[in-house]
């Protein structure tokens, strides 16, 4: 995909969460708009994993820590390479 496809589909992302209701699906729409906005823009990488963690919020403290933990095990990966 080209860069200018890429921003497309990430601005119509946020188009979505604007519309959404549901709190927990705003965040999700938002984390891959921003997941999908990187290809752009560099500095939008942390907007991704940030609004992941505000939709797994939702689901509890326990989903929280795993998302978390899940989180900082594949950054320690990347860190690595």
């Amino acid at each position: 995909m080209r860069v200018g496809e890429v921003r497309k589909a990430a601005l119509a992302t946020h188009a979505a969460a604007r519309k959404a209701t549901n709190e927990s699906a705003i965040a999700v729409a938002r984390s891959c708009g921003h997941a999908a906005a990187t290809a752009h823009v560099i500095t939008h990488c942390t907007g991704g994993p940030d609004y992941a963690l505000t939709a797994v919020s939702f689901l509890g403290e326990k989903a929280l820590k795993s998302e978390v933990k899940w989180q900082l095990k594949h950054l320690k990966k990347l860190l690595k390479k």
